[in-house]
């Protein structure tokens, strides 16, 4: 091999970390062609709703909804029943009451409790009805 020739499985590690191991931020390597993952801008943040227990009460049963056919699938606009996989957003939901039980405020047991005896009476009317994947 020339001086000037590299062997074929060379490979070379760059360092990625922005502290430096005395803690001061690192300057970016040149060498490395860094991925840039989105951020939400500041204008970004404030369209989300504030986080809370309620919120994620609500996202897992609007899944749940959606795969009893109550709701569009956003991807399509066409409803579809798919009972397993409401099923397995209302058997989450029901684990979240479990786990929770006794934790919660007045508003946010009666909204879990209230939300999960109608998916659970939902999916036994699609179940008897005979309802399945479309």
């Amino acid at each position: 091999m020339g001086e000037n020739e590299q062997p074929d499985n060379e490979f070379k590690v760059f360092d990625k970390r922005k502290l430096t191991t005395e803690g001061e931020i690192r300057e970016p390597d040149v060498n490395t062609a860094e991925e840039k993952t989105p951020h939400p801008s500041a204008e970004d943040a404030e369209t989300f709703p504030p986080a809370s227990f309620s919120l994620l009460v609500l996202q897992l049963a609007t899944s749940a909804t959606i795969f009893l056919g109550e709701i569009a699938l956003p991807s399509t606009g066409e409803k579809e029943v798919n009972l397993a996989g409401a099923r397995h957003y209302i058997d989450l939901l029901g684990i979240l009451a479990e786990k929770t039980s006794g934790k919660l405020d007045r508003e946010e047991e009666r909204l879990l409790n209230s939300i999960l005896t109608d998916l659970r009476l939902k999916y036994v009317e699609k179940h008897k009805s005979g309802s399945t994947i479309q």
